[in-house]
């Protein structure tokens, strides 16, 4: 079944043994509760994401894992291991798939992909076809000058695919490491660029939602329903995430389960 089989893709992405939790991101303040419920709402409707970080152990691979916990149950992940699984996907999939990436780095890690292959995943996605992966990039800039470059060759119009960017921050606090998403970039359907969604202020610790607007219309486009109506299911996620903090439910699998039979992803 998809369950079982996308929570042990997920699991794979952890070099730890254990996988952090959506709810235990947000209990350390890594994002917000409504951070959170947007990002993992886009992961529910097919979004494409990419989480980035210049330095390592910053913390993208565990908020790819988390959100990845967002996707339908229709929904199935399939992790590229090799370059060579790209040339098994052919027209539109007749049900939703994620084409997942450890990181877009080069290496003979698993899972990793490099050079034109990364183009070809691109190239890839389409309605009921996502891609969720991590890369080594501090900025929007940064990252577009990466994904274009002649070496991984991905077209500039290919580059709002991704409907979700997240940039991370790693930095050293007395005897512990402080991650946070620092900045949420969104592009949906028709988008020609990406837009910011939210910004982490480091003076005040604090998050800020800076513009929905354009979030909120694609979507409901997509979904068919009114802006309103979208912002009324987000609210929902947001309290679902807020209710399991308070419940001190923050196991993954937990999470994932209760998303599923809560949310009806």
């Amino acid at each position: 079944m998809n369950a079982c089989h996308n929570l042990d893709e997920i699991a794979g992405l952890s070099q730890r043994g254990q996988t952090l939790s959506i709810v235990d991101l947000v209990s350390a303040n890594t994002l917000t509760a409504e951070m959170a419920a947007y990002g993992l709402y886009a992961m529910a409707h097919g979004a494409s994401v990419l989480t980035a970080a210049m330095p390592g152990n910053a913390g993208k691979t565990t908020l790819l894992a988390c959100l990845l916990a967002g996707i339908s149950a229709r929904s199935r992940i399939v992790t590229i291991s090799s370059d060579a699984l790209l040339a098994r996907f052919d027209g539109r999939p007749a049900t939703p798939e994620v084409m997942l990436i450890h990181e877009i780095g080069s290496g003979p890690w698993y899972g990793y992909l490099w050079g034109k292959h990364v183009s070809r995943a691109f190239e890839l996605i389409q309605p009921n076809r996502a891609l969720a992966s991590c890369i080594h990039a501090d900025t929007l800039d940064q990252l577009y000058g990466i994904l274009t470059s002649d070496e991984l060759g991905v077209p500039e119009t290919d580059l709002t695919k991704m409907d979700l960017i997240c940039f991370m921050h790693l930095d050293r606090m007395d005897n512990t490491y402080r991650r946070r998403v620092v900045t949420m970039y969104e592009a949906f359907g028709d988008a020609t660029e990406h837009r910011l969604l939210f910004r982490w202020n480091p003076d005040d610790d604090r998050f800020a939602r800076i513009d929905d607007a354009s979030f909120l219309s694609r979507l409901a486009a997509i979904s068919g329903k009114s802006t309103t109506e979208i912002r009324g299911d987000i609210t929902r996620y947001q309290q679902f995430i807020e209710a399991l903090q308070r419940d001190g439910v923050n196991d993954f699998r937990q999470v994932r389960l209760k998303l599923l039979e809560s949310l009806v992803l």
